[in-house]
């Protein structure tokens, strides 16, 4: 089985000649899922997807893959599709991301007062809610 060629934008325009930009890149971005992009710059190429938002609007994303780990950045809606968003993109991807800070647990002796106080006040009313709701439904 072929694997399915994903279709190339370099120099502006798209392989089948489309010039990015122009009237007939809507279109053909209709009939696309993905494309890869080849940056003018010195940054490294990377794959651009469709995805589908709420609304049935269309959303795309440039993925990269770095270190045996996908990034993701988001470049916008279709009429978003520029050569300077693109551009922009895989300088962006070329930015390793932050790790991950860890949740860090707290000490029950580190809740301050006022926390507290807040909490009790929460508590209680939603005990007053409770008991209201049970007199509601159990007379």
């Amino acid at each position: 089985m072929s694997k399915k060629q994903v279709p190339v934008v370099q120099s502006g325009k798209l392989e089948s000649g489309v010039k990015v930009g122009s009237k007939n890149w809507s279109k053909e971005l209709e009939c696309l899922d993905s494309f890869r992009y080849v940056p003018s710059s010195d940054n490294a190429p990377f794959t651009v997807r469709r995805e589908r938002g709420k609304g049935q609007v269309d959303y795309w994303y440039g993925y990269r893959k770095v270190s045996g780990k996908l990034h993701k950045k988001y470049i916008g809606k279709t009429s978003d599709l520029t050569i300077e968003k693109l551009e922009e993109v895989a300088a962006l991807l070329n930015i390793p991301p932050e790790p991950r800070k860890e949740k860090q647990v707290t000490d029950s002796n580190s809740v301050t007062n006022n926390e507290l106080e807040r909490l009790q006040q929460r508590v209680n009313e939603l005990e007053v809610q409770l008991l209201e709701a049970s007199k509601k439904y159990n007379p």
